[in-house]
């Protein structure tokens, strides 16, 4: 089973993407401290990271970062700011696969995603 891990902060959002995740027949790892899920995720890479733009403890550029340094897998963006964080990640010469604007469909990541990888 193809597992997806999401790094979002919102919990409600958090949810609704699991089970739409789930629904669709992935296996999904969710977090909603990018702090816990860093060591995790750079251990056990998941085939696809949905990572929130913005949060707490710890900002989705500096996890996409320390991310890419150990792992080439696909990662989605998911930000209300995510030309903002297209553009950094693109001038520092790391962009990420997709960005997706907050307020988002759901329908809509899920075809995204499964451009990248299947359940």
């Amino acid at each position: 089973m193809t597992t997806v891990t999401i790094i979002e902060d919102e919990k409600g959002t958090l949810t609704s993407l699991k089970m739409a995740f789930q629904a669709e027949g992935y296996h999904v790892d969710a977090f909603d401290d990018p702090l816990v899920a860093l060591p995790k995720i750079i251990c056990v890479p998941p085939r696809l990271l949905i990572l929130n733009g913005r949060m707490p403890g710890m900002h989705g550029i500096d996890v996409f970062k320390t991310y890419r340094r150990y792992c080439k897998g696909p990662v989605i963006f998911l930000s209300a700011s995510s030309d903002e964080i297209e553009e950094q990640l693109q001038a520092d010469g790391c962009p990420a696969n997709a960005y997706v604007a907050k307020p988002h469909s759901i329908r809509q990541l899920l075809h995204l995603a499964r451009e990248f990888v299947r359940p």
